[in-house]
């Protein structure tokens, strides 16, 4: 993440987690919307983009695939994929605060330990199109969310 070079409210876009069932004071959390929105050029939903599609996806494959191919189940995948299980649950009662961030790396250092097990397999080259394609797919799918995030003047 990076912050903008904005320094005028009225020209910036904010993002914001939004409170479901069982979380969160949701009459409170619209009555601060509504103040915010009036004054900033736009709001935007953390993680709520199509272009995040790609990444579950290659999470799905690996979940797959280290449920299924016993070489992927070693302490080097299974430490990451029990911090992400212990920290995506987490609900926290600032704003400020990002649990589903925290789990990232930990994520991703799952889906790459896998995914390098697969490669050493005997299905290599299947297994390299098939990467080649979500990493083509996450490309595609960011430039396309480019204009989204301008902030049209």
């Amino acid at each position: 993440l990076r912050g903008s070079g904005r320094t005028r409210l009225d020209e910036s876009v904010i993002a914001t987690g939004i409170p479901f069932l069982g979380h969160g004071q949701h009459a409170r959390f619209l009555k601060e919307l509504h103040q915010v929105s009036a004054r900033v050029a736009g709001v935007r939903r953390f993680a709520g983009a199509t272009f995040n599609v790609p990444i579950l996806t290659a999470t799905g494959v690996a979940v797959m695939l280290y449920c299924a191919v016993r070489r992927s189940r070693y302490f080097g995948n299974t430490a990451p994929l029990l911090m992400v299980l212990a920290l995506a649950p987490l609900v926290t009662p600032q704003t400020a605060s990002a649990p589903w961030l925290w789990t990232l790396p930990f994520l991703f250092t799952f889906v790459g330990g896998v995914f390098a097990d697969a490669l050493e397999s005997r299905y290599r080259r299947l297994f390299l199109v098939l990467t080649g394609m979500v990493l083509i797919a996450q490309a595609v799918a960011c430039f396309a969310a480019l204009p989204l995030l301008a902030v049209s003047s």
